[in-house]
């Protein structure tokens, strides 16, 4: 059934019963990335089938470890993927971030702030709904998302299991926001002299031999094939 949930909302309904759930190849590349191996990790994240149960995750994970190889432009691009309105049904806290991160890391201040704000308006303030799902709340139809992380678990264990790391991913993205709006406030006054406050990120989509630049609607056929070039604006320290 999410199969064809997941095909219909990308656009490809002829794909339904045709597409593996994915679900090796997820685990082949979780055991490449726990062994310290992020290069191999993101090849055979990459070969988790589109359109399959398994691929929203492999994005989000397939961006964790470009993160960790520096491999900045394609990262932000991945997780510009799980933004699509066609993924609405699958939010992972932590993708949040790591993009926010990114910025930081490249010194692109207002757009981690930018980022960080919208996990608070939009994400966090749904804790309370997961929290109550451990008092045996009913899940509700008014946030899909949270119901997607539970679909298919077969017991009440493994229910509970993925409440609690529900639970987990909110507060850790909630911890490193906090870590990156303190790290921004201690630059405020770079970022009113030396005018790193305006960016808007350019999106390219395709690969190098043939791409084109985003033109701010999704169409199925890009997503997972975004990037966005970005260059340290940080200073060099002598």
């Amino acid at each position: 059934m999410r199969e064809a949930v997941i095909a219909v909302l990308v656009g490809c309904t002829g794909c339904a019963h045709s597409v593996p759930d994915g679900r090796a190849e997820l685990a082949r590349a979780r055991v490449a990335a726990a062994r310290g191996q992020p290069h191999e990790a993101i090849a055979l994240y990459e070969r988790v089938p589109r359109f399959s149960t398994s691929w929203p995750r492999a994005l989000f994970e397939e961006g964790r470890e470009r993160a960790r190889a520096n491999g900045h432009a394609r990262a932000l691009g991945v997780l510009m993927t799980l933004r699509a309105p066609q993924l609405a049904d699958w939010v992972f806290p932590e993708a949040f971030a790591i993009e926010a991160e990114i910025y930081l890391r490249n010194c692109y201040y207002e757009r981690a702030l930018a980022i960080a704000g919208q996990f608070r308006r939009d994400v966090l303030p749904l804790r309370e709904r997961v929290t109550a799902l451990v008092g045996g709340a009913p899940i509700g139809d008014e946030v899909p998302w949270i119901a997607t992380r539970l679909a298919g678990a077969r017991t009440d264990e493994e229910r509970w299991d993925r409440i609690d790391q529900l639970l987990v991913e909110l507060d850790l993205a909630d911890a490193v926001l906090e870590h990156v709006e303190q790290a921004v406030r201690e630059q405020r006054s770079l970022l009113v002299d030396n005018g790193r406050l305006s960016f808007e990120p350019i999106v390219i989509v395709g690969e190098d031999h043939h791409h084109w630049k985003f033109d701010g609607e999704y169409w199925p056929d890009e997503l997972g094939h975004y990037r966005v070039p970005i260059h340290s604006r940080c200073e060099r320290r002598r």
